[in-house]
């Protein structure tokens, strides 16, 4: 995401293939098929196809389609529900994007971020410097539990199959099982740096990233949260947000300086040989 758009790179090669020019993007993502990216700006909600020749360097992009005429915040595209979330005041409503309501829920003061679970039935909510990290109900709109009523400041993703949470403030991250949100895993941080960045689930669900401090990305067991691989990085980072590439091989971590990509096959090999690989 750049200031006058979205980008697309072969990280392989280090070269920009493709680039979306749209100005005031407040949130994007892409549609489970990978073919298509849904972009919100300060006015509406727009779906842009796509296609990428990858040996040639090459993208061809198609006119956009308004979806929403309003903006959204937190968009998700799943395979049956196509779903964004908009702020109203303290509230979250949820909508289908051709604009029918799918849910609200609140209040939540200040909250920051918002997430429906796979399965459509459940959004947690989030917040910066406010209290707490709230689980409620889509359809009823009740509050099913409040999952961390201390955390001031959290953010949290969703097991790619839905059956877990993790959520990360600064001194604590935690796991919760889905189907009764009790507590699977936690660990206490060893070092409170007053930032938060959004860990990540690699595709089969057994690993977690995130940020150790403001410049060293870990990956954990997600079973029993114990550390696996942490990475060095050359130069200082400050770590907003981690992602598994969609074959588990990669760890990319986006950065105040730019996007920053580890090879996890490769360090894997380099920790068998000292007989540390997981």
């Amino acid at each position: 995401l750049g200031p006058d758009g979205i980008e697309f790179w072969n990280h392989q090669r280090n070269q920009m293939i493709g680039k979306f020019e749209c100005e005031d993007v407040r949130d994007w993502c892409f549609a489970p098929d990978g073919k298509t990216v849904f972009i919100s700006n300060a006015d509406h909600v727009q779906a842009r196809s796509f296609a990428f020749n990858l040996e040639q360097g090459t993208a061809t992009t198609f006119d956009p389609v308004t979806v929403s005429d309003k903006p959204a915040r937190n968009l998700q595209i799943d395979e049956n529900h196509q779903l964004m979330i908009r702020r109203e005041g303290n509230y979250a409503k949820v909508l289908t994007l051709d604009g029918t309501t799918f849910g609200r829920v609140g209040p939540h003061v200040r909250w920051s971020n918002a997430l429906v679970s796979p399965c459509g039935r459940f959004i947690v909510t989030s917040t910066w410097k406010g209290q707490g990290v709230r689980v409620w109900d889509v359809a009823s709109g009740d509050l099913i539990k409040d999952l961390a009523p201390d955390w001031e400041t959290a953010t949290m993703r969703f097991r790619p199959d839905g059956t877990a949470l993790v959520a990360v403030c600064d001194t604590q991250r935690w796991t919760w099982d889905t189907e009764t949100w009790e507590p699977q895993v936690r660990k206490d941080l060893d070092e409170k740096d007053g930032a938060v960045a959004e860990p990540a689930w690699s595709q089969d669900g057994n690993l977690i990233s995130a940020k150790y401090n403001l410049n060293q990305p870990q990956i954990f067991d997600a079973a029993t949260g114990e550390t696996l691989v942490a990475f060095e990085p050359p130069v200082p980072l400050l770590v907003k947000t981690t992602e598994f590439s969609h074959d588990d091989r990669y760890l990319m971590i986006s950065a105040a300086n730019g996007i920053h990509i580890w090879d996890i096959a490769r360090a894997r090999e380099k920790l068998d040989e000292l007989g540390m690989d997981w």
